[in-house]
């Protein structure tokens, strides 16, 4: 349950990204910190990471957020989900 439940914040992040409505997902990026970080949850722990830093990039314009997303996609990238990492290579270039 809480890797659907996680996976699900995931979703409402990256469609608010799209949307334009970063400032409307801190509930679920708080609601999300409280899952406790377990290993078949780490994929999804390391998504919500990127996604959190890009919104507080998108908010605060602060450097240093999109590094940590940056850090977040490089790790999936090295773990060999090069796949994934791809399309987060993708939404930093968007994003940035």
């Amino acid at each position: 349950m809480q890797i659907a439940l996680i996976a699900i914040i995931v979703n409402i992040i990256v469609f608010s990204l799209k949307e334009k409505r970063e400032n409307e997902v801190s509930f679920f990026i708080e609601s999300a910190e409280k899952i406790k970080t377990r290993p078949e949850l780490v994929f999804y722990k390391i998504a919500l990471y990127f996604f959190e830093n890009i919104v507080n990039y998108h908010l605060t314009k602060n450097e240093k957020y999109y590094q940590r997303s940056v850090a977040a996609k490089d790790l999936l990238i090295n773990i060999d989900m090069t796949q994934y990492g791809k399309v987060l290579e993708k939404l930093l270039i968007t994003y940035k």
